[in-house]
Formats: C-alpha cells, structure tokens, sequence
C-alpha cells in the first residue's frame, strides 16, 4: 500500500491529518478519508467514521471499516504508519508536520 496524499488538519489536537491510501494491485481498493493521530508520543490511524447525535447533545463517532481481531488491526497499523513514513520521506518535511516524521511509535 502506497500514501497517495496527505493533508494537515485544521486544528490542534489529537487529529493531526487525513490521508489517501491506495492499494498496489490490479484491482486494489483507495481508502479515502482516513484519519492520523497523535496523543503522547503514540501515533495511530483511524478508518473514515459517522458522527451520530446523542439525545444529551454531544457526538459519538462509529468507525464505517473495522477489524475483527486485535491482531489485524495492528497489522493495518503497521502498514498505515510505515506507509505515511516513506511518504513524508518521499515528500519532504513540507507538506507533513515534523511530528509525522519521528520514528515509529504505535498504539498500546
């Protein structure tokens, strides 16, 4: 898999930026739309999410792709934040935080 675009968020915080990933097969699926964060020196990403409305007025967001074993999401992981990595390598520190660039570190 192979980062294809990269865009800083807006506002500071947890979110750091969304990203485009594309598969390297004939056929491979894009992933549009996914999430990078950032909180105490651990990095991680998240699939494109839907925001619902509780009745006490605050939000909750469901995550439309998910795995169901730990394992392989830490295998996505893996692959999601080597792949930022070689594009932020490819790309210069320009167009991605500083932050992006450090050496690896993954979701407990």
């Amino acid at each position: 898999m192979i980062v294809i675009d990269y865009k800083k968020a807006d506002k500071q915080g947890v979110l750091v930026g969304s990203f485009t990933i594309q598969y390297e097969t004939q056929f491979g699926p894009r992933w549009e739309t996914l999430k990078l964060f950032m909180k105490n020196g651990h990095r991680w990403t998240g699939f494109p999410n839907q925001s619902f409305k509780q009745p006490n007025g605050t939000f909750s967001y469901h995550p439309l792709v998910g795995f169901n074993f730990k394992h392989d999401d830490d295998k996505w992981q893996k692959a999601c934040l080597a792949a930022l990595d070689l594009f932020c390598a490819n790309t210069g520190q320009e167009k991605i935080e500083r932050q992006v660039c450090q050496p690896l570190q993954y979701k407990d």
